[in-house]
């Protein structure tokens, strides 16, 4: 829900173009919203979630979508859609998730594993993690088949 560089924000009339247009701008507010009603991750990631699975012809401008989401995580859709349909609250949410992404991030996800910028094109993200896991002597179940993880 935080902005990338591609995402251009107006102060001056208050419009934001979002990397992926209006309709992604729509979805940001909705779990911009349901992260200050319920700052705790494990209440609004289960909402955040739901919504990032849900295909995005179904997702970007219904609410019936994100009221389903609400619904599934144990959210209050009712106060998470009058922050969202409030402009002057939705606008300070968006501008204070514009302040709080780095100017250097270009493109969503941004992935920093262990201080360094994950590289999306390897599709291993798993391996990724797991890699920099067991070089600080970590061990996990998930990292145990090593032809799934590339040891460097």
């Amino acid at each position: 829900p935080d902005q990338t560089a591609n995402a251009k924000i107006d102060m001056d009339s208050k419009t934001v173009t979002c990397q992926h247009g209006d309709t992604e701008c729509f979805a940001n507010s909705y779990e911009q919203c349901a992260i200050d009603i319920y700052p705790d991750q494990t209440d609004f990631l289960p909402f955040v979630g739901c919504v990032a699975e849900t295909p995005t012809q179904f997702k970007m401008s219904q609410d019936q979508t994100f009221e389903d989401c609400a619904n599934k995580a144990g959210l209050d859709f009712t106060v998470i859609k009058d922050c969202h349909d409030d402009a002057d609250r939705a606008w300070d949410l968006q501008v204070a998730a514009s302040q709080k992404t780095p100017a250097d991030h270009q493109y969503t996800p941004w992935i920093v594993i262990d201080g360094e910028l994950y590289d999306n094109s390897s599709h291993d993200l798993q391996g990724a993690v797991c890699d920099a896991y067991i070089k600080k002597g970590g061990k996990s179940d998930a990292c145990n088949n090593e032809s799934e993880v590339a040891l460097k």
